[in-house]
């Protein structure tokens, strides 16, 4: 099978994911509401179009420069189209006949497809492992031979009341007075999760880069469990996904999915230690600091690997500390609402 390799990896503007010690975090709840220091929504010109739309342009220009041949196709991962859009609308009593398309998750894909002149746009929404799906479907295409790159893209804009909303009466969003991504704990407890938008776009091909990552395996699995959020006790489908994508390989550090809630942190942290055995990894995530932005979550984790692994920089904790020992294999877990798990297992070019 070939091999697949990320060539590139960027961000929207104004989105910070890599931050010294000692700054302050770029998402926190503050006047009753989650505010950000992330992706500035100011930065990019009111037009027709709504927000995610405008992000997603300003990433494509970014990826542009990347894709080098025609034969490439772009894949989105996200939970829903721009859902501050579509309620502003629904609130007209003649709401903009766009606002349908400009509300499902398939317009992303479309909208990149245009801007980057490609032929095809195809879009995942499996929740908070949207865009592990979106980068395994990319996988498959450019392992086929359909084509000779992929720009894979995980984008969510999930602030909006309605969701915050939905959060709060499940139980699981943190609305402690000072929450923030700071305070969620990577331990069995949790204290809930915080959300954060963010826009990450990767470029993959076959061909060997100069600098990028290989992805050495990728898992996926669908859990079989009951509850709301489709997590099992034990995390099983944590365990087949990370079994399959590590295929006896032991990775150095884990970046979990950990949303901070006590169901989710559990499951996963006891599906890493019946894979691994106790204490064989060390797991950290990504949450903590950027909070979660669902189906662009995984992308999230995997620019974090990126850092560590291509740029070489040194692995950041929630307590700011710098662990001393360099991660060679970094291993990215993901799992949504519904059960939908991914894991990914990358290492730098060598």
């Amino acid at each position: 099978m070939r091999p697949v390799y990320v060539h590139a990896i960027v961000l929207a503007d104004g989105q910070e994911l890599w931050p010294g010690p000692n700054q302050e975090s770029p998402f926190f709840w503050s006047g009753n509401q989650w505010q950000r220091r992330g992706i500035d929504l100011e930065t990019y010109p009111v037009d027709k179009h709504p927000p995610g739309i405008r992000i997603l342009k300003n990433v494509a220009g970014k990826l542009r420069g990347f894709i080098t041949t025609e034969r490439a196709a772009v894949f989105t991962g996200s939970s829903r189209g721009d859902e501050a859009y579509l309620f502003q609308q629904l609130q007209n009593t003649s709401p903009d006949a766009r606002s349908s398309p400009f509300s499902t998750h398939g317009v992303y894909a479309s909208t990149l497809a245009a801007e980057l002149d490609l032929d095809a746009g195809i879009s995942a929404s499996q929740t908070c492992s949207s865009s592990g799906m979106a980068l395994i479907n990319a996988m498959a295409w450019l392992q086929s031979g359909f084509i000779d790159q992929a720009a894979v893209v995980g984008m969510e804009l999930p602030e909006h009341q309605a969701t915050l909303a939905m959060l709060r009466s499940s139980g699981i969003l943190n609305t402690h007075a000072e929450a923030g991504p700071w305070p969620i704990t990577l331990t069995e407890n949790g204290e809930g999760t915080v959300v954060g938008s963010a826009a990450v776009g990767l470029v993959l091909g076959c061909e060997k880069p100069p600098v990028g990552l290989l992805i050495l395996g990728s898992g996926w699995a669908m859990e079989k469990a009951g509850s709301a959020a489709g997590i099992h006790p034990e995390g099983l489908a944590f365990q087949r996904s990370m079994k399959q994508a590590c295929a006896g390989l032991l990775p150095d550090l884990i970046l979990g999915h950990l949303p901070g809630t006590g169901q989710g942190n559990r499951a996963e942290l006891k599906a890493i230690e019946a894979v691994f055995g106790p204490n064989a990894v060390r797991v950290t995530g990504t949450k903590w600091f950027t909070g979660h932005a669902l189906g662009a979550s995984n992308l999230v984790s995997l620019y974090w690997a990126w850092q560590l692994l291509a740029e070489g920089k040194k692995e950041v904790g929630p307590q700011d500390e710098l662990n001393p020992k360099r991660a060679k294999k970094i291993l990215v877990n993901s799992q949504g609402f519904g059960g939908q798990a991914t894991a990914f297992l990358v290492e730098a070019v060598k």
